[in-house]
């Protein structure tokens, strides 16, 4: 969450923007196009380097050498370029010159002699010609000690305004005792090309094998990770275990113009990879200047924001996050003052359109903190005696929670308007408000990140309920998200180490949590990935990302989405239970079952419950709840509660519901409050002891809603299953466990061969043994377990133009032999 961070919300208005986007390259063309980097190879040293020259391109400089002797040259050359006590190769500008304004990227093999006594073995510069001052200097990347001893190392950036540049690698060591044998060096010149259609691995998205993986991942690949020591972890680790995900959102945007070779390095390792970079959607820090020559993306955005495009209080200081004064607000209402002819949101799109997206790295933008409501990191929104957010800029205090939050839908709303009028879908974008997606920005975002999601279900003890409006809210996002639809569910380790760096490993319950939480996602066609501390950890690799052909968990790339297709849709195994209360709501008040605190709070109009309040100057509970001695509900049994709810009158905050007694069992809140929302909630509850329990509908703060369709049903809460080509998957959602019989196991699809993954991890669960009789699964845990395969039919997908291969609905059978198990021994 807060690492570099969440969630917000923005809009778009007037003329100004409309003018804005019309100006950008994709409207003069009159045609919406999207821009693909290419990599021009423009230099190539000669393969058997002479032993006193490298030919015209290139010359060695301080303590540089070539070397012939048979022990040190690398395979393929009769001579190697050694560097040490400084020593450098560079590029000669006058044969080989390097424009201005344009990204290089060399590649080359090496062989570490010695690492030497400091973090930095090698490092890539540019330097402009004639100019030896150092703030002039662009560093294009280092060689770290944690790199493996040898093979291909790349490095690059961006030039600046200078008109000739020359390229220099150099050892790099504190001390002058770093040595490093290099050749086979490449230099490539990226190049953006244009097109009309979007890439085929995005139409693949959707029909990729399961499970499916997706990474939130911010920052760059060669920064340290949180929870690690200092280079604990080498780059080429981390980009090959984040080259597991076929969704990587939230790399840090500098990577464009100051380490491009990664995006490239990732794109080699996972061709179909979609890259979203970072950028917070309605916030902003102060960002420094560049110590060199470096071409910074988020430092030159930062300063080209006015004073008057922030949110002040009306004292004159700066709206700042809750806890987080680093983190400015940003006017993305339509009070936002126009200065140059743009406002906040009209400068952002012309930002990405006209400098982010030409570059063709990226597939499309990651938005943080992209809110469909009041972004809750608004100091005191939850006090409206105190909340200070004056965005009209009127110096009076008169927002409340709930003008904010119709102030942000329709500025959000406008944004992603306006994006799709300049981008079709030609970009793709996700966003970010939480665990919780924005369900009403659905249908122009190609999916949400659904951030350390498995702490929402299990905050301090875990929760049926909870865990119920997570899965709702993650089906109906990926189900009513643009195409390609790329949700992803992240999962967290224990929220009380977050910040704790001497945990690095998994726990056991960690590991519990990361099966439920992929079990879950398997419940509907996302992504997934499981994260130990945060959205900053180094990305490890677990037991069901990947498995062979006969069911060993290997740590391979090539070995995802073993499970195949889906075979069916997710299954909740119940027989729906009884209904024990469905109270009639055809008169004008309350039946006896319910009550209303306080008793004006609630009234009955058109078959629904109206909860009303006029006053959004305080935070007052509003409350309707059931009679405990009307509606029992019974130590050890389990309850389903639904109700279908209208958002009449925007609330202050979100339209809540629990189980309680003297102390509430459990409860949560719906995931809309502005006018308009709708939608069906479904709260499963286990009652673990004998008390008065009772159930309760509220809103506190101003507002007002309709609730209808009210529904207690006992016994109708159950285990989920869903079937995959080479094995299904069984979700244990109860807080006590649930044992399986052989039928069960089998299922209506009669899979045979049933058996469990090999791995190391959790051997206890995962070792690899043939499933003949019973299985029992925990509280709050799943499993994958593996099957002789099956057909499974093609997705059934909407025809539209953009994505034409999405709506082929015939069967087919993969090409892909069954699992087996290993021999007995």
């Amino acid at each position: 969450m807060r690492t570099l961070h969440r969630y917000a919300g923005n809009p778009i208005h007037d003329a100004v923007l409309v003018a804005a986007i019309i100006a950008t390259p994709a409207f003069a063309q009159n045609q919406l196009v999207r821009w693909h980097a290419q990599y021009a190879q423009i230099y190539s040293q000669p393969a058997a380097v002479p032993s006193s020259a490298l030919g015209p391109a290139l010359q060695l400089q301080t303590g540089g050498v070539v070397v012939t002797d048979t022990s040190l040259t690398l395979a393929g050359s009769q001579a190697t370029i050694r560097l040490k006590a400084y020593g450098t190769v560079a590029t000669v500008p006058a044969v080989f010159p390097l424009s201005a304004n344009t990204t290089y990227i060399v590649e080359f093999q090496y062989r570490i002699l010695n690492y030497g006594t400091s973090d930095l073995v090698l490092g890539v510069g540019l330097k402009p010609l004639g100019d030896n001052a150092i703030q002039h200097w662009i560093p294009a990347g280092n060689m770290f000690r944690s790199a493996p001893s040898a093979g291909t190392f790349s490095a690059g950036a961006l030039t600046g305004n200078a008109t000739t540049y020359s390229l220099t690698i150099s050892a790099n060591s504190a001390n002058a005792d770093s040595d490093v044998l290099i050749n086979q060096i490449k230099i490539y010149r990226q190049e953006s090309a244009q097109t009309t259609t979007p890439p085929s691995t995005w139409v693949a998205l959707e029909n990729l094998p399961f499970p499916r993986l997706g990474k939130y991942y911010i920052g760059g690949t060669a920064w340290p990770r949180s929870g690690e020591q200092p280079l604990q972890h080498s780059v080429d680790e981390v980009e090959s275990r984040l080259a597991f995900y076929d969704v990587i959102s939230g790399l840090v945007l500098d990577s464009q113009t100051s380490d491009p070779a990664s995006i490239r390095r990732l794109r080699q390792l996972n061709p179909r990879a979609v890259i979203l970079p970072y950028r917070m959607s309605g916030e902003q820090d102060a960002v420094p200047a560049p110590l060199y020559g470096n071409i910074s993306l988020l430092y030159s955005i930062f300063q080209s924001i006015p004073g008057d495009w922030y949110v002040k209080e009306t004292t004159g200081n700066y709206a700042t996050e809750d806890g987080y004064d680093a983190l400015k607000f940003l006017n993305i209402s339509s009070y936002c003052p126009v200065v140059g002819g743009q406002t906040y949101y009209s400068s952002l799109l012309s930002w990405l359109s006209g400098t982010v997206f030409p570059s063709g790295v990226w597939d499309g933008v990651f938005f943080d903190n992209l809110f469909s409501e009041a972004n809750v990191h608004i100091k005191n929104l939850s006090n409206p005696a105190l909340l200070d957010f004056d965005y009209e800029r009127d110096g009076m205090r008169d927002e409340t929670p709930a003008s904010i939050s119709d102030m942000t839908r329709g500025a959000v709303l406008g944004l992603l308007q306006q994006f799709r009028a300049a981008n079709g879908d030609l970009q793709l974008v996700v966003s970010n408000q939480g665990a919780l997606p924005a369900l009403s920005l659905a249908p122009y975002v190609n999916g949400a990140t659904m951030e350390c999601a498995s702490d929402q279900w299990n905050p301090l003890q875990p929760s049926t309920g909870r865990w119920r409006n997570v899965l709702d809210a993650y089906r109906a996002m990926q189900t009513n998200s643009r195409r390609p639809r790329i949700t992803i569910m992240e999962a967290c380790g224990d929220p009380s180490r977050r910040e704790d760096n001497s945990y690095v490993s998994p726990t056991a319950n960690d590991l519990r949590t990361h099966r439920f939480a992929l079990g879950t996602t398997l419940l509907a066609d996302g992504f997934y990935s499981f994260d130990l501390h945060n959205n900053t950890t180094v990305p490890l690799w677990y037991d069901e990302y990947s498995v062979d052909e006969i069911g060993n968990a290997v740590e391979d790339r090539s070995k995802k989405g073993y499970l195949g297709a889906a075979s069916t849709d997710a299954l909740e195994l119940t027989d729906g239970g009884s209904v024990i209360f469905q109270p009639a709501l055809s008169g004008t008040s309350l039946p006896a079952s319910l009550s209303a605190n306080p008793a004006s709070a609630v009234t009955v109009s058109n078959g629904a419950l109206i909860l009303s309040n006029p006053d959004h100057s305080q935070n007052i509970r509003f409350e309707v709840t059931t009679d405990p001695a009307l509606v029992p509900l019974s130590a050890g049994s389990s309850y389903l509660l639904t109700f279908d709810a209208t958002i009449l009158e925007t609330l202050d905050q979100p339209l809540g519901y629990r189980v309680f007694s003297s102390k509430t069992l459990d409860g949560y809140g719906v995931p809309w409050r502005v006018a308009g929302d709708t939608g069906t909630i479904h709260f499963p509850f286990v009652i673990s002891a004998a008390d008065r329990w009772r159930i309760g509908i509220n809103i506190s703060g101003g507002g007002k809603v309709a609730i209808s369709n009210i529904r207690i049903t006992k016994d109708g809460v159950g285990a989920w299953r869903r079937d995959f080509e080479n094995g299904f998957v069984l979700v244990n959602p109860l807080p006590q466990a649930r044992t399986f019989s052989a039928a069960e196991l089998a299922g209506t699809l009669h899979r045979t061969g049933i058996h469990r993954i090999n791995g190391s991890q959790a051997p206890d669960i995962n070792n690899g043994q043939a499933v003949t009789d019973d299985l029992t699964l925990g509280a709050f845990d799943a499993i994958i377990l593996l099957a002789d395969p099956i057909c499974a039919p093609l997705p059934n997908s909407a025809s539209t133009e953009t994505f034409p291969d999405l709506t082929r609905k015939s069967l087919r059978c993969r090409v892909a032999p069954p699992f087996r198990l290993p021999p007995r021994r």
